[in-house]
């Protein structure tokens, strides 16, 4: 987990969340373009290790979830 700079958080705020207090964006790190779970517009997890897959589909967006969660499991802080 990443805690992000203030000019990141100010810029995070000023967009819309994708859900209660998170927001899914796409990052670049390192010069890779990588998805991120953002947390409260502070705190950045890396996703890129989960393989998410594009849909929108009830299948998809559980495999998805259950995807998030397992890198959140394993996730040093």
């Amino acid at each position: 987990m990443w805690n992000l700079s203030e000019s990141a958080i100010n810029n995070l705020v000023a967009l819309p969340e994708t859900g209660m207090s998170f927001q899914l964006v796409e990052a670049t790190v390192w010069g890779k373009s990588t998805p991120m779970l953002i947390l409260n517009s502070e705190h950045a997890i890396d996703l890129g290790q989960a393989e998410l897959t594009v849909g929108d589909d009830p299948a998809t967006i559980l495999r998805n979830g259950l995807r998030v969660i397992e890198v959140l499991k394993l996730d040093i802080v």
